[in-house]
Protein backbone atom coordinates (compact mmCIF):
# COMPACT_ATOMS: atom_id res chain seq x y z
CA UNK A 1 0.00 0.00 0.00
CA UNK A 2 1.08 3.11 -1.11
CA UNK A 3 2.53 5.15 2.43
CA UNK A 4 0.96 8.80 2.39
CA UNK A 5 3.56 11.52 2.57
CA UNK A 6 2.53 13.44 5.32
CA UNK A 7 4.99 14.89 6.86
CA UNK A 8 6.03 16.37 3.61
CA UNK A 9 3.39 18.57 3.94
CA UNK A 10 3.62 19.82 7.58
CA UNK A 11 3.61 23.61 8.50
CA UNK A 12 2.30 24.61 4.11
CA UNK A 13 -0.80 26.85 6.16
CA UNK A 14 1.58 29.34 7.52
CA UNK A 15 4.34 30.02 5.20
CA UNK A 16 2.35 32.96 3.89
CA UNK A 17 3.55 34.75 6.81
CA UNK A 18 7.56 33.99 5.89
CA UNK A 19 7.21 35.03 2.34
CA UNK A 20 8.01 38.91 2.94
CA UNK A 21 10.64 37.93 -0.06
CA UNK A 22 8.75 35.98 -2.49
CA UNK A 23 9.97 36.87 -5.83
CA UNK A 24 7.02 37.09 -9.02
CA UNK A 25 6.00 33.68 -9.15
CA UNK A 26 5.36 34.26 -13.12
CA UNK A 27 8.04 32.38 -14.95
CA UNK A 28 7.59 31.71 -18.58
CA UNK A 29 9.61 28.87 -18.90
CA UNK A 30 9.61 25.35 -17.01
CA UNK A 31 13.19 24.37 -15.44
CA UNK A 32 14.72 22.55 -17.75
CA UNK A 33 13.92 25.35 -20.19
CA UNK A 34 10.13 24.21 -21.79
CA UNK A 35 7.80 26.76 -21.61
CA UNK A 36 5.01 25.84 -18.92
CA UNK A 37 1.67 24.59 -19.88
CA UNK A 38 -1.04 26.53 -18.87
CA UNK A 39 -4.70 24.89 -18.82
CA UNK A 40 -7.48 26.74 -16.83
CA UNK A 41 -10.50 25.56 -14.91
CA UNK A 42 -13.10 27.56 -13.57
CA UNK A 43 -11.05 29.83 -11.20
CA UNK A 44 -7.98 27.86 -11.07
CA UNK A 45 -4.61 27.90 -13.60
CA UNK A 46 -2.87 24.92 -13.73
CA UNK A 47 0.69 25.93 -14.73
CA UNK A 48 2.84 22.68 -15.52
CA UNK A 49 5.76 21.50 -16.75
CA UNK A 50 4.40 18.45 -18.05
CA UNK A 51 1.46 17.79 -20.19
CA UNK A 52 -1.26 17.92 -17.49
CA UNK A 53 -4.82 16.70 -19.30
CA UNK A 54 -6.86 16.21 -15.74
CA UNK A 55 -7.81 20.21 -15.32
CA UNK A 56 -11.39 19.68 -16.01
CA UNK A 57 -11.56 17.00 -13.41
CA UNK A 58 -9.35 18.44 -10.90
CA UNK A 59 -11.50 21.59 -11.01
CA UNK A 60 -14.63 20.34 -10.27
CA UNK A 61 -13.51 17.97 -7.68
CA UNK A 62 -11.82 21.14 -6.11
CA UNK A 63 -14.75 23.32 -6.45
CA UNK A 64 -17.11 20.06 -5.04
CA UNK A 65 -15.04 20.02 -2.40
CA UNK A 66 -15.47 24.21 -1.47
CA UNK A 67 -19.16 23.77 -1.50
CA UNK A 68 -19.08 21.06 0.78
CA UNK A 69 -17.40 23.50 2.89
CA UNK A 70 -19.93 25.95 2.65
CA UNK A 71 -22.23 23.74 3.74
CA UNK A 72 -21.04 22.40 6.69
CA UNK A 73 -18.67 24.99 8.08
CA UNK A 74 -20.13 27.66 6.11
CA UNK A 75 -17.21 28.97 5.05
CA UNK A 76 -17.81 32.04 2.58
CA UNK A 77 -16.38 31.54 -0.88
CA UNK A 78 -14.68 34.52 -2.25
CA UNK A 79 -14.14 32.78 -5.48
CA UNK A 80 -10.32 33.94 -5.84
CA UNK A 81 -8.79 33.06 -8.45
CA UNK A 82 -6.02 29.95 -7.60
CA UNK A 83 -2.98 29.55 -9.33
CA UNK A 84 -1.68 25.92 -9.14
CA UNK A 85 2.25 24.88 -10.50
CA UNK A 86 2.82 21.46 -10.85
CA UNK A 87 6.11 20.04 -11.13
CA UNK A 88 6.94 16.41 -12.68
CA UNK A 89 9.50 15.51 -10.09
CA UNK A 90 10.16 16.26 -6.58
CA UNK A 91 13.84 17.91 -8.20
CA UNK A 92 12.13 20.06 -10.24
CA UNK A 93 9.22 21.15 -7.50
CA UNK A 94 12.09 21.67 -5.07
CA UNK A 95 14.58 23.87 -7.28
CA UNK A 96 11.58 26.34 -8.80
CA UNK A 97 10.35 27.16 -4.76
CA UNK A 98 13.90 27.48 -3.78
CA UNK A 99 14.66 30.02 -6.35
CA UNK A 100 11.28 31.57 -6.03
CA UNK A 101 10.76 31.84 -2.57
CA UNK A 102 14.13 32.30 -1.13
CA UNK A 103 12.65 32.49 2.57
CA UNK A 104 12.53 28.43 2.65
CA UNK A 105 14.20 26.07 4.07
CA UNK A 106 15.96 22.91 2.54
CA UNK A 107 13.41 20.79 4.53
CA UNK A 108 10.49 23.34 3.27
CA UNK A 109 11.63 22.09 -0.25
CA UNK A 110 11.46 18.51 0.13
CA UNK A 111 7.44 18.84 0.34
CA UNK A 112 5.08 17.98 -2.40
CA UNK A 113 2.91 20.52 -1.83
CA UNK A 114 2.99 23.98 -0.31
CA UNK A 115 0.19 26.76 -0.32
CA UNK A 116 1.06 30.32 -0.18
CA UNK A 117 -0.45 33.39 0.02
CA UNK A 118 1.04 36.56 -1.66
CA UNK A 119 -0.77 40.06 -1.63
CA UNK A 120 -4.10 38.44 -1.48
CA UNK A 121 -3.51 36.19 -4.20
CA UNK A 122 -3.44 32.33 -3.24
CA UNK A 123 -0.93 29.78 -4.94
CA UNK A 124 -0.75 26.12 -4.43
CA UNK A 125 2.82 24.56 -5.63
CA UNK A 126 2.20 20.61 -6.35
CA UNK A 127 4.85 17.11 -7.31
CA UNK A 128 3.00 14.89 -9.73
CA UNK A 129 2.39 12.10 -7.24
CA UNK A 130 0.31 9.13 -6.94
CA UNK A 131 -1.07 11.41 -3.93
CA UNK A 132 -1.60 14.62 -6.34
CA UNK A 133 -5.30 15.19 -5.95
CA UNK A 134 -5.29 14.42 -1.99
CA UNK A 135 -2.64 17.39 -1.74
CA UNK A 136 -4.45 19.70 -4.32
CA UNK A 137 -7.66 18.48 -1.37
CA UNK A 138 -5.47 19.89 1.12
CA UNK A 139 -4.07 22.93 -0.11
CA UNK A 140 -7.05 24.09 -1.37
CA UNK A 141 -8.92 23.93 1.99
CA UNK A 142 -5.71 26.18 3.33
CA UNK A 143 -6.90 28.48 0.42
CA UNK A 144 -10.23 28.79 1.69
CA UNK A 145 -9.72 29.17 5.26
CA UNK A 146 -7.06 31.74 4.84
CA UNK A 147 -8.85 34.00 2.35
CA UNK A 148 -11.73 34.41 4.81
CA UNK A 149 -9.96 34.12 8.38
CA UNK A 150 -7.31 36.07 9.80
CA UNK A 151 -5.34 34.45 13.00
CA UNK A 152 -6.56 30.80 12.73
CA UNK A 153 -5.16 28.78 15.10
CA UNK A 154 -2.79 26.82 13.86
CA UNK A 155 -3.89 23.03 14.90
CA UNK A 156 -7.58 23.84 13.47
CA UNK A 157 -6.20 25.14 10.03
CA UNK A 158 -4.15 22.04 9.79
CA UNK A 159 -6.68 19.71 11.19
CA UNK A 160 -10.06 21.23 9.10
CA UNK A 161 -7.40 20.50 6.06
CA UNK A 162 -6.39 17.43 7.12
CA UNK A 163 -10.11 16.17 7.75
CA UNK A 164 -11.53 17.90 4.06
CA UNK A 165 -8.69 16.25 1.79
CA UNK A 166 -10.06 13.21 1.49
CA UNK A 167 -14.13 12.91 0.49
CA UNK A 168 -14.96 10.67 3.53
CA UNK A 169 -12.76 12.52 6.19
CA UNK A 170 -10.84 9.17 7.38
CA UNK A 171 -7.05 8.97 7.83
CA UNK A 172 -5.92 5.34 8.09
CA UNK A 173 -2.68 6.19 9.04
CA UNK A 174 -3.61 9.07 12.05
CA UNK A 175 -6.17 6.86 13.66
CA UNK A 176 -3.68 3.76 13.81
CA UNK A 177 -0.69 6.10 15.12
CA UNK A 178 -3.21 7.52 17.81
CA UNK A 179 -4.28 4.23 18.57
CA UNK A 180 -0.94 3.76 19.33
CA UNK A 181 -0.77 6.61 21.20
CA UNK A 182 -3.49 5.53 23.21
CA UNK A 183 -1.94 3.00 24.90
CA UNK A 184 0.86 4.81 26.63
CA UNK A 185 0.29 7.81 29.39
CA UNK A 186 -0.45 10.45 26.53
CA UNK A 187 -3.72 12.24 26.68
CA UNK A 188 -5.71 14.14 23.88
CA UNK A 189 -6.66 17.30 24.88
CA UNK A 190 -7.59 20.54 22.65
CA UNK A 191 -6.17 22.94 25.23
CA UNK A 192 -2.87 21.85 24.87
CA UNK A 193 -3.01 22.56 21.33
CA UNK A 194 -4.88 25.52 21.11
CA UNK A 195 -1.70 26.71 23.11
CA UNK A 196 0.69 25.98 20.03
CA UNK A 197 1.98 29.20 18.24
CA UNK A 198 3.93 27.93 15.63
CA UNK A 199 4.54 25.31 12.80
CA UNK A 200 7.79 23.80 14.49
CA UNK A 201 5.66 23.21 17.51
CA UNK A 202 3.68 20.88 15.48
CA UNK A 203 5.12 17.14 14.88
CA UNK A 204 3.07 14.37 13.11
CA UNK A 205 1.24 13.45 16.52
CA UNK A 206 0.00 16.98 16.61
CA UNK A 207 -1.42 16.81 13.08
CA UNK A 208 -2.70 13.74 14.03
CA UNK A 209 -5.03 14.87 16.91
CA UNK A 210 -6.39 17.96 15.70
CA UNK A 211 -7.51 16.20 12.48
CA UNK A 212 -8.79 13.83 15.26
CA UNK A 213 -11.04 16.44 17.22
CA UNK A 214 -12.40 17.88 13.86
CA UNK A 215 -13.21 14.58 12.47
CA UNK A 216 -15.00 13.76 16.30
CA UNK A 217 -16.47 17.35 16.15
CA UNK A 218 -18.19 17.08 12.37
CA UNK A 219 -19.43 14.08 12.54
CA UNK A 220 -20.64 14.20 16.31
CA UNK A 221 -23.88 15.33 17.59
CA UNK A 222 -25.99 18.10 16.32
CA UNK A 223 -24.73 20.50 19.12
CA UNK A 224 -20.90 19.04 18.26
CA UNK A 225 -20.84 19.70 14.78
CA UNK A 226 -21.82 23.64 15.30
CA UNK A 227 -18.41 23.80 17.57
CA UNK A 228 -16.11 24.59 14.53
CA UNK A 229 -18.58 26.53 12.15
CA UNK A 230 -19.91 28.72 15.22
CA UNK A 231 -16.34 29.59 16.19
CA UNK A 232 -15.17 30.46 12.66
CA UNK A 233 -17.59 32.92 12.54
CA UNK A 234 -16.96 34.75 15.10
CA UNK A 235 -13.79 34.63 13.90
CA UNK A 236 -14.44 35.93 10.56
CA UNK A 237 -16.36 38.97 12.43
CA UNK A 238 -12.69 39.87 14.47
CA UNK A 239 -14.37 39.44 17.78
CA UNK A 240 -13.08 38.25 20.98
CA UNK A 241 -15.08 34.51 21.46
CA UNK A 242 -14.17 31.19 23.38
CA UNK A 243 -11.94 28.81 22.04
CA UNK A 244 -12.72 25.59 20.56
CA UNK A 245 -12.19 23.56 23.81
CA UNK A 246 -13.92 26.46 25.63
CA UNK A 247 -17.23 25.74 23.57
CA UNK A 248 -16.81 22.23 24.02
CA UNK A 249 -17.07 22.58 27.49
CA UNK A 250 -19.75 24.58 27.32
CA UNK A 251 -21.85 22.60 25.19
CA UNK A 252 -21.88 19.67 27.93
CA UNK A 253 -19.61 17.44 25.39
CA UNK A 254 -17.90 14.89 26.75
CA UNK A 255 -15.08 15.24 23.79
CA UNK A 256 -11.87 13.37 26.08
CA UNK A 257 -14.67 10.70 27.07
CA UNK A 258 -15.63 10.11 22.87
CA UNK A 259 -12.48 10.70 21.80
CA UNK A 260 -10.73 7.51 24.19
CA UNK A 261 -13.88 5.56 22.91
CA UNK A 262 -13.04 5.91 19.36
CA UNK A 263 -9.58 4.84 19.92
CA UNK A 264 -9.41 2.36 22.74
CA UNK A 265 -12.48 0.93 20.68
CA UNK A 266 -10.05 0.93 17.04
CA UNK A 267 -7.65 -0.62 19.37
CA UNK A 268 -9.53 -3.57 20.57
CA UNK A 269 -10.42 -4.39 17.05
CA UNK A 270 -6.77 -4.11 15.94
CA UNK A 271 -6.01 -6.11 18.57
CA UNK A 272 -8.25 -9.16 17.62
CA UNK A 273 -7.69 -9.23 14.15
CA UNK A 274 -6.95 -12.48 12.96
CA UNK A 275 -2.88 -12.57 11.74
CA UNK A 276 -2.25 -13.34 8.16
CA UNK A 277 -1.56 -16.93 9.07
CA UNK A 278 -4.92 -17.49 11.13
CA UNK A 279 -7.32 -20.20 9.82
CA UNK A 280 -10.17 -17.94 8.30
Amino acid sequence: MHQRQTMHRLSTAFLGLLLLSVTAVRPAVAQNGSPFQVTHAGRFQFVADYRFTQSKQAGIELESMAQKLWSELMIPDKRTPVRVYLFSTQKAFSRYVRQHIPTLTQADTNRTAMFLLRNGTPYIFAVATSELMLNLRHEFVHVLLNTSHENLPIWLDEGIAEFYETKDGRQQEFSQLLSRQNRLFWKPSIGRLERLKTMSQLGIVEYAEGWSWVNLLMQGSTSSRQVIPRYLADLRKGVQSPSISERVAAAGIDAVGSWNQRYRSRRRRLATRPTSGAAK
